[in-house]
């Protein structure tokens, strides 16, 4: 069951969506990112790796990350990165 703070989130969200684990083993995550294009980033800081997650399957985005951690892109769809 979802729980929000506000109202608003349930106009992103569908109350009734479920939620459901996409991967395992990542030492710390942060900067989940939606790209335009249906896939979603998301770093794992300790690993020096930002993962892809795109129909269902997890790949590696990027290694040697520099520890990155939020992710976001910017208007032309470039990815930026803050690292450590």
């Amino acid at each position: 069951m979802l729980e929000a703070k506000s109202d608003k989130f349930w106009t992103l969200v569908d109350k009734n969506a479920e939620i459901r684990q996409i991967g395992t083993g990542y030492a710390f995550t942060e900067g989940p990112v939606c790209s335009r294009r249906g896939f979603v980033l998301f770093s794992d800081i300790p690993n020096q790796k930002i993962m892809k997650w795109e129909r269902g399957q997890m790949s590696v985005f990027r290694e040697n990350s520099n520890k990155a951690n939020g992710l976001t892109f910017d208007h032309q769809g470039r990815l930026l990165a803050a690292e450590g």
